[in-house]
């Protein structure tokens, strides 16, 4: 997967939420995941802009943070 750093991050977000028992807390979880992927979406364009190499590791690596799925 492309971005290893951020694929912990909404398991985080939604265990932190159930783990504290704040059942309101893990279904907000959903916003923070959200501009997460938008910011996914919007680094990998400027990735592509600024290296034009990186295109080629987009095809060798074709996930972004979950494997087999996206």
């Amino acid at each position: 997967m492309r971005h290893p750093f951020y694929a912990a991050d909404p398991l985080i977000l939604f265990g932190l939420g159930l783990w504290r028992e704040s059942y309101a807390a893990a279904p907000g979880a959903v916003i923070p995941v959200t501009l997460m992927v938008l910011r996914l979406e919007e680094e990998e364009r400027f990735l592509e802009r600024a290296f034009p190499e990186y295109h080629a590791e987009m095809r060798r690596v074709p996930y972004r943070l979950i494997p087999k799925v996206w």
